[in-house]
């Protein structure tokens, strides 16, 4: 007997061994161990995990007469710039490679943020503008300023005095003058 059968005649649907009552079965699409084993992984993702892994492992080094435990990482790093500054030539390219690359997404990121940093004190303006004209109506009084935005063009670095960003917003500091 089918399940549709079941429901429209309880009384002649046998309950029994592989037959559970209509009730307790399972609905369709639904799984019967919701919080089972996990999907497996593919291998690629496995073996990421597994160099993460490693490569975070505390490992014991001997500094003086004690011994700490720092990421294994940590621990490549030291022996590799170790190698550079006793000479070694591959390691010493290895060294620069690795620092040239880091300093360059740095840069990068630097650039970026200045990019950024510029197009908000225009936004900002433009904006300041437009509610002194009447465009449009109010502003949000938490929005940062543009002079809550301090860029030093020559150095690229670029400060955010705003009380969301960690230091207090330009208003708060003329009320303090």
């Amino acid at each position: 007997m089918g399940t549709a059968d079941a429901k429209r005649a309880p009384s002649a649907y046998e309950v029994g061994f592989g037959k559970p009552p209509a009730h307790s079965r399972f609905r369709k699409g639904q799984s019967g161990n919701p919080s089972g084993r996990p999907r497996r992984q593919h291998d690629t993702q496995r073996a990421k995990t597994i160099a993460l892994q490693e490569a975070y492992r505390l490992v014991p080094i001997r500094e003086g007469d004690q011994v700490r435990k720092i990421p294994a990482i940590q621990a490549v790093h030291r022996a590799q710039v170790a190698l550079a500054a006793k000479g070694n030539g591959p390691a010493q390219r290895a060294v620069l490679r690795i620092v040239q690359a880091i300093e360059a997404e740095q840069h990068d990121l630097d650039t970026e943020l200045l990019k950024v940093a510029i197009e908000y004190k225009e936004f900002a303006r433009d904006l300041e503008q437009k509610v002194k004209l009447g465009l449009i109506k109010g502003d949000d009084p938490n929005m940062p300023r543009p002079e809550d935005v301090i860029i030093n063009m020559q150095t690229g670095k670029v400060v955010m005095m705003h009380k969301d960003f960690g230091g207090p917003s330009g208003r708060a500091r003329r009320k303090r003058k």
